[in-house]
């Protein structure tokens, strides 16, 4: 891949440093890491693609989805939405909104034109200070079209599901190259944000919901319920331990953030649950 050994790219992808980090191999990792020490890039890649056989649809259509989505974008105005933003000013470029209907109809295969829909999306695009370097970066191959960075995410929420997925980088570098190159979604999910899920692509930008999007819904929210109670879990124990007053209120501060955040997670979960079971396609 790129000149790289599958070592190279495993020893990568399973770092977790702050993005860009600072020595020269921490710059090709990415915080929280691109996939799990359990997991592969090949067995994702076959995993992956065996979703997608089950979906009908391939690899390719996904990528013209979330492509031509983002790049419609460029057609309309955006509004700024920084202040919802919780990092400092310093490390924002731009945070913008944009609102508008997408109809995949256009590149989605001949199997599935009668199940997609128009849809309602939001698309949130944020640029920061710094480069994400791709995973699959060679700096021995100064030409190499794989040798990309980029500053920028998008968010797209479906506005009636609320399903949402974030797309690391924009609609030719990052994830968009991953999958369009070497069909790789990244892992870790429910971990990884940057993961994209080949079932959410079609239930967002087209409304094609089958059994395997809920299935996959459950998952996630399976885990990163997990997460936050394990999070809640640990900060109590840490609280029966200390004796310095000032580390006990910060304690208490964090326990009732990450419980007000567990409770609005749940609401915005079994909300989007109900949605899709109602909007789920049946016989697909």
């Amino acid at each position: 891949m790129n000149g790289l050994t599958r070592d190279e790219i495993e020893e990568r992808a399973k770092r977790s440093f702050s993005c860009g980090g600072n020595t020269f191999n921490d710059i090709y990792s990415c915080r929280g890491g691109y996939h799990e020490f359990n997991e592969t890039i090949d067995e994702l890649i076959k995993l992956d693609s065996i979703e997608i056989s089950k979906l009908h649809t391939t690899k390719e259509v996904l990528v013209l989805l979330i492509k031509n989505a983002l790049l419609k974008t460029e057609l309309i105005g955006g509004v700024d939405i920084s202040e919802k933003e919780e990092k400092s000013d310093e490390q924002i470029i731009s945070f913008k909104e944009y609102k508008l209907i997408f109809d995949g109809k256009e590149w989605i295969n001949q199997e599935l034109v009668k199940y997609c829909q128009p849809q309602k999306l939001i698309i949130r695009r944020k640029e920061e200070k710094g480069y994400q370097y791709s995973l699959f970066y060679n700096p021995s191959l100064i030409e190499s079209p794989l040798n990309t960075r980029w500053n920028c995410e998008y968010k797209i929420i479906n506005e009636t599901t609320g399903l949402s997925m974030t797309i690391g980088g924009n609609a030719s570098v990052g994830v968009i190259q991953f999958i369009e190159k070497f069909g790789y979604f990244e892992g870790k999910k429910g971990e990884n944000k940057y993961r994209i899920e080949p079932s959410f692509v079609l239930a967002i930008l087209c409304g094609i919901i089958s059994q395997q999007t809920i299935e996959t819904y459950n998952e996630y929210i399976n885990i990163k319920s997990s997460l936050l109670k394990q999070t809640i879990s640990t900060l109590y124990s840490r609280l029966k331990l200390t004796q310095d007053f000032s580390e006990s209120n910060w304690i208490h501060k964090q326990i009732t953030k990450s419980e007000l955040l567990l409770k609005q997670n749940e609401e915005k979960w079994d909300k989007c649950k109900n949605q899709l079971k109602k909007h789920l396609i049946y016989g697909y």
